[in-house]
């Protein structure tokens, strides 16, 4: 499931709002959330083990590309979590 990071923020935007949202559309979110979440465990536990083969340029190329990404879905998560 591929769920670009913006599309996870306004499901957390409409979730945290209070503006009368039923349960079945915040349980809805929420499972939508755990999906994603599970798949990107399982994405980081495969390539884990590709990261480690690389030489230190290319782990470094490839960490510059994520960080930006990892920052953003990190203060999301704790909007939601916090």
């Amino acid at each position: 499931m591929n769920m670009p990071l913006d599309e996870i923020k306004t499901a957390i935007g409409l979730i945290k709002s209070n503006d009368g949202a039923d349960d079945c559309k915040v349980e809805k979110h929420m499972e939508q959330i755990a999906d994603i979440m599970k798949h990107l465990e399982t994405e980081i536990k495969e390539i884990k083990p590709l990261l480690e083969n690389l030489d230190e340029k290319q782990h470094k190329v490839i960490m510059n590309k994520l960080a930006p990404r990892g920052t953003a879905l990190s203060q999301t998560l704790l909007l939601l979590f916090g």
